[in-house]
C-alpha cells in the first residue's frame, strides 16, 4: 500500500488457530521391540499439565510373551498449536531510486506456551505421559534495509 506521501506504512500478521494434531506414533511407537500396550480407558481425559499431558492410567502393559496389545494407532491427541505473529514496516523514499525500509516483527507475540512433544513410550516411565519439549518463545527482530 504505496502512496504519494514520502513514506508508507505496513502492518502484517499470521493467525494460528488452536489445532489439534495426533503424536507420531501410538505408545510405544508400535515396534516389535516395543509392542503396543492395552488401551483400557480413555488417554484423552488427562489434564493437559506439563508432567502429565494425558491419562497415563489408560494404558496398561500387554501380560501375554509376544502378543500386541489392543491400542491403535493415533489414540493420544498431540497438543495444539496457537501463535499470533506481527510485523510492522515503514518504508521511506529518502531519493527518487533509493528507499529506505524498518521492520519489527514478533514471532509468538503474546508468548503462549505451546507443547512440542510428549513421551509415548510405556516403557520409559520417567517420560511417559510427560512433555518433553516445548516450541519457540516470544521472539523479536529488527531490520533495516537500504535498497538502490
Amino acid at each position: 500500500m504505496d502512496c504519494l506521501l514520502p513514506y508508507s506504512q505496513r502492518v502484517a500478521k499470521v493467525i494460528r488457530p488452536p489445532s489439534g494434531v495426533n503424536t507420531s506414533g501410538a505408545p510405544n511407537n508400535g515396534s516389535v521391540a516395543t509392542p503396543r500396550p492395552n488401551q483400557v480407558g480413555n488417554p484423552n481425559n488427562g489434564p493437559k499439565t506439563f508432567d502429565q499431558f494425558f491419562n497415563i492410567a489408560a494404558f496398561a502393559p500387554v501380560t501375554v510373551a509376544g502378543a500386541s496389545g489392543n491400542e491403535r494407532r493415533g489414540a493420544v491427541n498431540g497438543p495444539g498449536l496457537w501463535r499470533y505473529d506481527m510485523a510492522l514496516l515503514k518504508n521511506t523514499r529518502i531519493r527518487e531510486s533509493m528507499n529506505l525500509q524498518f521492520r519489527a516483527e514478533a514471532f509468538n507475540l503474546f508468548n503462549h506456551t505451546n507443547f512440542q512433544t510428549v513421551g509415548t513410550t510405556l516403557t520409559t516411565t520417567s517420560t511417559f505421559g510427560h512433555v518433553t519439549a516445548v516450541r519457540d518463545p516470544r521472539i523479536l527482530q529488527l531490520a533495516l534495509k537500504l535498497a538502490f
